[in-house]
């Protein structure tokens, strides 16, 4: 009788192990290929970490709080002194949102601007990887995904901007995040995320109103056979108390000075300006979205890039509307309403939340007219277009990292960091400044400090210095004010400024009064 051999086969020597299956079923190779191409999806995010940091002022007050919550302090108890007179430059603080993400590098690492860039940049790598993972819900095709997320993760303007101690990049994350849930029907994520945004930015109240349009709509149209009227309306509901008890917690805990909450929203231009203000602002982030697109040697390349984006945004949003409009377009519409009604112009950076959300109207476009153009080759164009982007992209991100060791104009250049070195030196504890940059002198001082207004009449400044005791001001040599003397109008006859330190860029000048 023949005996039956059996062979065991071990899963190594099986070759369907890492075979990459088209059933749906995750085997080895295909795992390890998803996580090698979200880490080089990431990856970009990392390069280029500065040191240092530019002229803006706002980086400045969020590390301020930042470094209250660390050591335990009042965020009540600033160094920095509001005046009404100038609350279109800053509010008396920012939401607590922010301060909190940054606090514990600063417990860690103190005041290092290379740990916060490493900070930022998880949070640019977050954003692309969340990028990825929306417009896989939304195209149903993770090649298209991963093609339009690699045009924001290798972008050049991304990569550099992460080198800013500012809350754009957090805010996107979260509404990203809120978007995501709330469209997966997660309302849980979805009221944390919201929640979190809302101490973020005050502009996360269009995901309030989109929350609030997109039930009604849903609850208009006829929600889905596997969502009942009675189930929609529990997912709000849960969406909004979380969002507000997290809200609500955070603001209690870390309480703020008033009108911190509300940000810049107190600036948002009255009705009667609206008509003026908005149609220019509208053609100000039209133009701006020219910064998405690298600016390369073919200047025509590059506009016609730039126009592509902006037309197929555009019409790719009204086929999605007439379609069927989802959460994404509720809240892309009252937040581009809440930005083009404020006055004053801030970059792209203001357009990062809604980036995701152009990526995807600009993918329904074009693959409209690729399907037209290409037929069955379409499914060539993804890993087509992530090749030539690596290529197109490639130049700007080496000149960014041979670059990120150049020294910038900001508060740690060396004539800075002497004139704050001098501010600790020679005045006490508690003196009082009126500056430009007020925040970045009372982080790297402790000192208190205001902002210049510049025109202010002679008795509106006396009458402000005396309330505040202010004895001090920093001025900057290089500003045309300070160069024609203009500022000594502004002092009026019966306060003496005295000239008591000056090195090539900056001056010391003492106030005296009876």
């Amino acid at each position: 009788m023949a005996k039956t051999v059996t062979m065991k086969t071990s899963s190594v020597a099986n070759p369907n192990v890492w075979r990459l299956d088209r059933d749906g079923v995750k085997t080895p190779m295909k795992k390890l290929l998803v996580a090698l191409l979200l880490l080089i999806l990431a990856a970009p995010a990392f390069i280029n970490v500065r040191f240092d940091h530019d002229w803006g002022d706002d980086f400045a007050m969020y590390i301020l709080q930042a470094k209250k919550i660390a050591l335990g302090s009042p965020l009540t108890d600033l160094e920095f002194l509001y005046d009404p007179v100038s609350a279109s430059s800053a509010p008396p603080a920012y939401p607590v949102g922010f301060p909190l993400m940054l606090a514990p590098v600063y417990y860690i690492f103190g005041l290092s601007f290379r740990h916060f860039f490493y900070l930022m940049s998880a949070f640019a790598a977050l954003l692309s990887l969340l990028t990825f993972v929306y417009l896989r819900d939304k195209t149903n095709s993770s090649a298209s995904a991963y093609a339009l997320a690699v045009s924001l993760a290798f972008n050049p303007w991304l990569i550099d901007f992460k080198n800013a101690v500012l809350s754009d990049l957090p805010f996107a994350v979260l509404t990203l995040l809120a978007v995501i849930a709330v469209e997966r029907r997660k309302p849980v994520w979805a009221g944390l995320a919201m929640g979190l945004s809302l101490t973020t930015r005050p502009a996360a109240v269009a995901l309030l109103v989109g929350l609030g349009a997109n039930t009604v709509y849903r609850w208009v149209r006829q929600p889905s056979p596997e969502e009942s009227r009675k189930t929609l309306l529990q997912q709000t509901a849960i969406t909004l108390l979380v969002a507000i008890a997290v809200r609500v917690l955070l603001g209690a805990i870390f309480r703020t000075p008033s009108g911190s909450d509300t940000g810049y929203l107190n600036v948002i231009a009255p009705i009667a300006v609206l008509k003026e203000l908005v149609p220019g602002n509208l053609n100000y982030y039209i133009d701006i979205s020219k910064d998405f697109i690298p600016g390369f040697q073919w200047v025509f390349l590059s506009k016609l890039f730039w126009m592509s984006l902006v037309w197929c945004s555009l019409a790719g949003f009204l086929r999605k509307v007439r379609s069927g409009p989802q959460f994404s377009e509720f809240f892309v519409l009252p937040y581009l309403a809440m930005i083009s009604a404020w006055p004053s112009w801030q970059g792209f950076r203001f357009l990062l939340p809604v980036v995701p959300m152009c990526l995807y109207y600009t993918f329904l476009e074009l693959s409209q007219l690729g399907k037209s153009l290409l037929g069955p080759m379409t499914r060539y164009v993804p890993v087509t277009a992530v090749l030539l982007m690596w290529v197109a992209f490639a130049p700007f991100l080496i000149q960014l990292q041979r670059s990120h060791r150049q020294a910038k104009e900001g508060p740690m250049s060396p004539e800075a960091q002497e004139a704050y070195r001098e501010i600790q030196r020679s005045t006490p504890s508690d003196a009082a400044f009126i500056t430009y940059k007020p925040r970045a002198l009372a982080l790297f001082t402790g000192r208190k400090a205001a902002f210049d207004v510049p025109g202010l009449p002679p008795d509106a400044f006396g009458t402000f210095v005396k309330q505040k005791n202010i004895h001090y001001l920093l001025l900057d040599l290089a500003s045309e004010s300070v160069r024609n003397g203009e500022y000594k109008k502004q002092i009026p006859s019966e306060i003496i400024s005295t000239s008591v330190w000056e090195n090539a860029r900056y001056a010391i000048v003492k106030l005296d009064w009876n």
